[in-house]
Parts: structure tokens; C-alpha cells; sequence
């Protein structure tokens, strides 16, 4: 069977073309070891673009565009106070849920080789 872009199978798996390109975003805003670096400083509480900057010791613009790379995955919120720009992250069930993944993901540390696998 073949699916559209807008088809929406029903599926008691929850396998619905939304809901995999949901999924799908949220690994791609986290495809960048700086974003992922940045996601995991803001899963406590807000920071400003530059307190962001600083921790990560990278340019304003670049943090900037990391920054909105995970805002559209919908992996940060943000709120403005005057000048300053603070991002946290979204308080959602998927946000949380990548938290413990890459929580777990660390305790497990770096696979050795691929061929550990086998």
C-alpha cells in the first residue's frame, strides 16, 4: 500500500505519517552534536542566547541558529524580556521523553565498534 504525504492510516501502533514525521523532526533537530549539547543545557531551566554562548563558547549568530533549528522541531520555547532572548525546554511529553533516552544513552557510554554488535 502506498501513502501520501496526507494520508493518516489508521494504526493501532500509532504508525500514522504525522506522527513518524513527528518523531522523524525531533531526531533532526538533535542531528548535531552542538544542538543536542544545547538541548541537554536548557532540559533544567531558561537561558539567555548569550549565557548559551558563553557556556558553549561558540559565536552569538551560531547559537542562534542551533537555537532555532530546535525551536522548530518544537524542542524549545522561547520568550523575549526587552532586548534579550531566553530559550528553555518545551515542557512536553516528547521532550521529556528524549531527555531519558539520551539520559540512558549516556549512563550506557559509546559503543567500542560496530562489530560489537555481532
Amino acid at each position: 500500500m502506498t501513502l501520501s504525504q496526507n494520508d493518516t492510516p489508521s494504526n493501532e501502533n500509532g504508525l500514522t505519517t504525522p506522527n513518524l514525521t513527528a518523531v522523524a523532526n525531533a531526531f533532526k533537530s538533535l542531528d548535531d552534536d552542538m544542538r543536542l549539547r544545547i538541548f541537554w543545557l536548557l532540559r533544567d531551566g531558561e537561558k539567555s542566547v548569550g549565557e548559551i554562548a558563553a557556556l558553549m563558547k561558540m559565536s552569538c549568530p551560531a547559537v542562534c541558529h542551533h537555537l532555532k533549528q530546535l525551536k522548530i522541531g518544537g524542542l524549545l520555547v522561547s520568550r523575549r524580556d526587552g532586548k534579550e532572548v531566553y530559550y528553555t525546554k518545551a515542557q512536553t511529553t516528547r521532550t521529556n521523553l528524549l531527555c531519558l533516552t539520551i539520559e540512558g544513552l549516556i549512563k550506557l557510554g559509546p559503543e567500542t565498534s560496530a562489530s560489537s554488535l555481532r
